[in-house]
């Protein structure tokens, strides 16, 4: 019985990892982290990730990623989907 659900666990990762590709999922992070942050006034990137500890960025009670708003979410995605279609259009007129 393990087995099988090692098996089913297994299966329903590897359909969902070709689907929404991983680095999709990181670009979303990156545009959101991003205008969290420069949403503060803060806009120099390497005091950004130095003044950011991870344990904030994952906390959804009172992190970073608490802050987000429905429109801000909806820009993320809009903006993250830009750059995968302007990335594949320029991936493939060069290749």
């Amino acid at each position: 019985m393990d087995e099988l659900a090692k098996k089913v666990q297994e299966k329903y990762i590897e359909d969902l990892t070709s689907k929404y590709p991983l680095h999709r999922f990181l670009i979303l992070f990156m545009v959101i982290f991003f205008m969290l942050t420069y949403q503060n006034g803060n806009v120099d990137i390497y005091n950004i990730l130095n003044q950011t500890s991870l344990k904030e960025v994952f906390d959804f009670q009172g992190g970073v990623l608490s802050e987000l708003s429905m429109l801000q979410l909806m820009q993320a995605l809009i903006i993250s989907l830009i750059l995968n279609s302007s990335h594949k259009k320029i991936n493939f007129s060069i290749f």
